[in-house]
């Protein structure tokens, strides 16, 4: 017997010295860098997205839901374009934005549920332009964000690491983590502040190869969108939190006649749906040179999107 589990030792040490070995050569491959950066190691595979599980990550260590006045809450639009902290000074409200990169409004409906005990704010804003319209491929266990957020036991931290561990995504996330974490002036920044926001930093800012600009699309999509928007409307009314939905605008050369007049009826009936919910940014003007693509904002654009979101909520 004694033998037997020597050799399992032995076998299973060979194996954790194997992974180890493919996992450091991964990371070289990824990140060019020698030295792994130890601090952005992934703790959770609880989807396929590393925005999704970056973010749940900072919620975790950075934020207390419970007392949490207002929630921003959608894609990238909203991750970027919707400066948390400022909107937080400007209103008095303790502000935490919970995007993550092509969060759709079912998924975010989902994401919302997940939680709804330990969540009571008085506002919920999702921000949102056409780009929104498109479908998502994120593949996210809904039923596993609360434990991860919520129970402390290492036990069970441990347990939900290993039942969805995958070498190629650790690999994958971690460089991910490694390259964009601490840095605001990339594409595909995961450099989130306090108050989860990320804002783009418009100094030496470098387009990430292969990585394809926000693409505008057409009404297609709007009735899914629709039906997300229904279900978090529902959600808010139930619980008597104030729900905005606000229209970010697009860089003028992106837009023609026939999109100028698919976001003019987009915002005709969300404004007849949503009646006061609906704030229209659509046509807020913001100079070319504040944006970094046809819809994601640099700092300064957001600053000034989200000061129209603070005047309206005053």
């Amino acid at each position: 017997m004694k033998r037997f589990i020597g050799k399992l030792v032995f076998h299973g040490a060979i194996c954790l010295i194997i992974t180890v070995f493919l996992v450091y050569g991964g990371y070289i491959r990824e990140t060019g860098t020698k030295v792994p950066d130890f601090s952005e190691i992934p703790t959770n595979f609880i989807s396929n997205s590393v925005c999704f599980n970056s973010k749940l990550d900072h919620l975790k260590s950075n934020a207390e839901l419970k007392n949490t006045n207002c929630i921003i809450l959608g894609s990238s639009i909203s991750l970027n374009n919707v400066d948390a902290e400022l909107l937080s000074q400007k209103n008095r409200l303790s502000t935490y934005n919970l995007s993550s990169w092509g969060l759709k409004p079912y998924q975010a409906f989902q994401f919302l549920k997940s939680m709804e005990d330990k969540i009571s704010p008085s506002y919920l804003i999702v921000t949102f332009n056409n780009a929104d319209f498109g479908r998502d491929d994120k593949e996210i266990k809904y039923s596993t964000i609360y434990n991860y957020l919520f129970n402390n036991s290492l036990l069970t931290r441990i347990e939900s690491f290993m039942a969805h561990f995958n070498i190629r995504d650790f690999m994958s996330d971690w460089a991910m983590r490694s390259n964009f974490a601490k840095r605001d002036n990339v594409y595909q920044s995961l450099r989130f502040d306090s108050h989860g926001s990320i804002l783009l930093n418009s100094n030496n800012f470098q387009y990430s190869p292969g990585i394809q600009p926000l693409t505008y699309r057409d009404t297609t999509g709007y009735l899914a969108f629709q039906t997300g928007i229904d279900s978090i409307a529902s959600f808010c009314k139930k619980r008597q939190i104030r729900l905005l939905l606000v229209h970010s605008p697009w860089k003028r050369d992106v837009l023609s006649p026939e999109k100028n007049s698919q976001i003019h009826s987009i915002s005709t009936r969300m404004k007849n749906r949503y009646r006061n919910s609906f704030l229209d940014l659509s046509n807020l003007s913001i100079s070319d040179h504040l944006y970094v693509d046809g819809g994601h904002l640099y700092k300064k654009g957001a600053a000034i999107v989200t000061s129209e979101i603070s005047h309206h909520i005053n």
